[in-house]
């Protein structure tokens, strides 16, 4: 599962929400050679993580070497493993700027991506697709040091105050008190932007009589239709997304959803006049066409912060709702699939759509813009997605890390956010190669170098 920085980023974030720091990560499984193994430890701090141990270290001897067997034999002729070799450069890379790096605690979350137990229970694992949708936008854009999994404890014991944005993507199973303790947050201020399907149930699986359920419609602003084919197709879509490719074709996509649901899905199918049985072949690829046949256009009506009126998105139109109090943002048809509305000193956000990787961007990226959110650095790679990067605080300013992550050395130009990071002069060093540059607020900005699997770590002073 951490073969990506997407997956690895789930499990720091999950780990960053659910306790205070330090925040370890262990038995990392996924490519296990010295390419991976660099870069995700590296990642792991630049996520506000403090450590971590590779699943290829779960034993004395076979996870050092290469061998036959797991018992060490003094007549066969073995070779250290790539994962050992990388372990011994990070180390060395470790002692090096340990002082300084061993003093920077994770910055604070400002991000929360809510996750709650009663959809854990009632839909084991439905959540976390579009959950993952959201945390990859968040990781590339350069939010990730500052995003964690929000979860019930957040709204039970009040900490869900400290999120300048919470982002809901699938809260179908939501519990009256967990609805009014989103209400409050609203009400105090806070950002909320919600999937489809909210609160159509509580927390015991009985639904409930109106949708969304009472907190939510109120802040939301809006009434919603319950169809269960349409949650059928927003489930394929998210299938089709995350799923491995290797699959058993014909009853792979039954195996994901909740048994009382299959009767629905078989129904869908054979109304659409199409055939997933057992003995189909080509199933991965047939999806991926019925999906995007489903995908329409989608035009945004008035402006709002990142959206422009006139825009136009992509997204699968799959709940019907109807706008009270709350304003019609973008409109598939004549249907609303974009929804906004004001409430108390905050805002909620609607989206009653699937939208495409790049929609959705645009959805989030208005989001962060409401919130007044902007990274505290951006790095720029002429390679889409060749580095990747984290903050973390120190006590005399911040560390910044940036990571080679597409196999190239190539040339980055680094924008530090003197706003946030509250400068009007700074200081950076260059930790490995000990150079400096000073830098103001009218232009934070220089070019380097970065190797293949390279890391830079920065020490921005403030002064």
């Amino acid at each position: 599962f951490e073969a990506t920085f997407e997956r690895a980023f789930y499990y720091i974030a999950v780990s960053r929400g659910s306790s205070e720091p330090p925040h370890q990560v262990n038995e990392m499984s996924g490519f296990q050679d010295y390419r991976w193994c660099i870069r995700n430890a590296w990642f792991i701090q630049a996520m506000g993580g403090t450590g971590m141990t590779f699943w290829d270290f779960k034993s004395d001897y076979w996870g050092l070497v290469t061998g036959q067997g797991w018992r060490y034999n003094r007549k066969e002729k073995v070779q250290f493993k790539e994962s050992y070799l990388a372990v011994q450069q990070l180390n060395s890379m470790f002692r090096k700027i340990m002082d300084i790096l061993g003093a920077s605690p994770p910055l604070e979350p400002s991000i929360g991506v809510l996750l709650l137990d009663e959809n854990s229970f009632h839909e084991s694992g439905v959540a976390v697709a579009p959950a993952m949708r959201y945390l990859s936008l968040l990781l590339w854009k350069g939010y990730g040091s500052e995003t964690a999994i929000a979860t019930e404890d957040h709204l039970d014991y009040g900490r869900v105050d400290k999120f300048k944005l919470i982002i809901a993507p699938h809260i179908k199973y939501i519990s009256q008190s967990h609805a009014e303790k989103l209400k409050e947050y609203v009400e105090k201020g806070g950002v909320l932007l919600v999937g489809p399907f909210a609160g159509e149930f509580d927390e015991k699986g009985d639904p409930y009589s109106k949708v969304p359920c009472e907190p939510l419609a109120e802040i939301l602003g809006l009434e919603a239709e319950v169809d269960l084919d349409k949650e059928i197709l927003a489930h394929l879509a998210r299938v089709r997304e995350y799923l491995p490719i290797r699959l058993r074709t014909g009853s792979w996509i039954l195996e994901t959803i909740p048994p009382w649901l299959e009767g629905h899905l078989w129904s869908v199918l054979r109304r659409s006049g199409l055939n997933l049985d057992p003995n189909a072949r080509e199933g991965w690829n047939f999806l991926a066409r019925y999906l995007e046949a489903k995908y329409r256009e989608a035009y945004v009506a008035e402006d709002f912060e990142a959206l422009r009126r006139g825009d136009v998105l992509k997204c699968i139109s799959v709940q019907k709702i109807a706008l009270e109090k709350a304003k019609g943002i973008c409109v598939c048809g004549e249907t609303p699939v974009l929804a906004v509305n004001k409430y108390g000193e905050g805002y909620v956000i609607y989206s009653a759509g699937v939208f495409s990787k790049e929609s959705l961007e645009k959805i989030l990226g208005s989001a962060l813009s409401l919130v007044g959110l902007a990274p505290y650095a951006k790095v720029y790679s002429p390679i889409k997605q060749g580095v990747i990067w984290g903050v973390r605080r120190t006590p005399d300013g911040y560390i910044l890390i940036v990571i080679e992550a597409a196999d190239k050395r190539q040339e980055i130009k680094v924008e530090l956010n003197a706003s946030r990071m509250n400068f009007k002069k700074c200081e950076v060093v260059d930790l490995f190669r000990g150079g400096k540059i000073e830098l103001d607020y009218s232009n934070p900005k220089f070019t380097t170098q970065i190797d293949l699997c390279g890391v830079k770590v920065y020490h921005i002073i403030l002064s």
